[in-house]
């Protein structure tokens, strides 16, 4: 009889941290191909090569599936990851970096806010509540670096929540208008540029002093 190398046993054990990953990955490009509504647990779990019983091990309900799964492919983890490297930027360069990465995070996941835009009349209670906490996470995060600006002396901020989601609005508005709405309101400029132009508009209302793009 064949004997099976330790080696090659320990790789064919069971992980639930790259099941729940995968389950994960999957739901987001399922959600992204027929919305929150038009996705079934079984397809996920056929998707994902396992069965309906591990999946729902791992994600007790479809809610908290959804939840964990946009919560995990959103700006979130990035911004958490990008906030640390930012020390030592002028703030003008680091809010130009933020506002990049989360127009780049808004095209990967395009498809997902188009067909969430298209059936957003169909969500239950909850999943609105799932995606307002998301939302409502991510300006707190973003408010918190504003706040500890605020604190060097670098702005004027009397809300950073409030300022937080001004910004984020700003580049969700560009993203908006241009991928999804198909608007020519930018004319030729490269998304670096328009970037730039948002901040500058944006540290305009919350400087202590004027703000002059070199």
């Amino acid at each position: 009889m064949k004997m099976i190398k330790v080696s090659n046993y320990k790789h064919m054990r069971y992980d639930p941290s790259k099941t729940k990953e995968k389950i994960l990955r999957v739901s987001i490009e399922l959600f992204s191909e027929k919305g929150y509504t038009g996705t079934t647990t079984r397809e996920i779990s056929r998707r994902a090569g396992i069965t309906e019983v591990t999946l729902f091990r791992h994600f007790p309900t479809k809610e908290r599936l959804f939840s964990e799964a946009i919560r995990w492919s959103s700006f979130l983890p990035q911004l958490k990851g990008i906030i640390p490297e930012l020390k030592g930027l002028p703030f003008r360069d680091a809010l130009t970096v933020i506002g990049l990465r989360f127009l780049k995070t808004l095209r990967m996941k395009k498809d997902l806010i188009k067909i969430m835009y298209q059936e957003l009349h169909k969500y239950p209670a909850k999943i609105h509540k799932i995606r307002d906490q998301l939302v409502n996470d991510i300006t707190k995060t973003l408010a918190q670096y504003l706040k500890d600006a605020g604190q060097m002396k670098l702005i004027k901020m009397d809300d950073p929540q409030f300022c937080a989601a001004v910004f984020m609005g700003m580049i969700f508005s560009y993203f908006n208008s241009k991928e999804l709405l198909m608007l020519g309101l930018y004319g030729g400029y490269r998304d670096e540029e328009v970037v730039k132009k948002l901040v500058d508009i944006f540290l305009e209302g919350i400087s202590r002093k004027k703000v002059v793009s070199p």
